[in-house]
């Protein structure tokens, strides 16, 4: 299902960050979609494909550290349409929810509360702290800060570079 686009990306780039090879392996042997009649089913894996696609591209081009420091309380519409950045923990507190628990599942997760919020532009990524924090704006990748390890940052979504990537490669 995910093999021509994943190992592209394999070829293409992953290796000379460490770790994505073997995380772009991981999501490249996912059990496919079963199989099954009705064109629901074949936009539902159509879309899971594409945000897959958009994760794996986002750590492609995130870079280690983080924009800035964010309060702890987490973002609403009101904070969305207002604030200049803000903060999702990326599971409920005592909730049984995966996401987060990975790269590419704490990436899906922040782009879509991301896509959901109007001064979204950047995000910051900890599966490590179950943190997505968002900016407005960030000086990435050169201002960086690396005061606290392990968070991953870059601009929320390039459709752009993404869908030029699946073109090239999808034929």
């Amino acid at each position: 299902m995910h093999s021509a686009a994943l190992s592209l990306l394999l070829t293409t780039g992953a290796a000379a960050k460490p770790g994505l090879a073997s995380l772009l392996r991981q999501v490249d042997e996912m059990p496919g979609e079963p199989e099954a009649d009705g064109a629901v089913v074949a936009m539902t894996t159509d879309a899971a494909a594409a945000r897959t696609f958009d994760a794996v591209s986002w750590l492609m081009r995130s870079a280690e550290g983080f924009c800035g420091l964010t309060e702890e309380a987490e973002s609403t519409a009101a904070t969305c349409s207002r604030a200049s950045q803000g903060q999702w923990p990326l599971a409920k507190p005592g909730a049984n929810d995966k996401h987060g628990r990975d790269w590419l599942s704490a990436t899906q997760r922040c782009q879509k509360l991301c896509a959901q919020c109007a001064r979204c532009r950047y995000i910051s990524v900890s599966v490590r702290h179950g943190d997505c924090s968002w900016f407005e704006i960030c000086d990435a990748p050169a201002g960086l800060l690396h005061t606290v390890s392990g968070f991953r940052t870059a601009l929320a979504r390039n459709a752009t570079h993404a869908a030029g990537l699946h073109r090239q490669h999808a034929g």
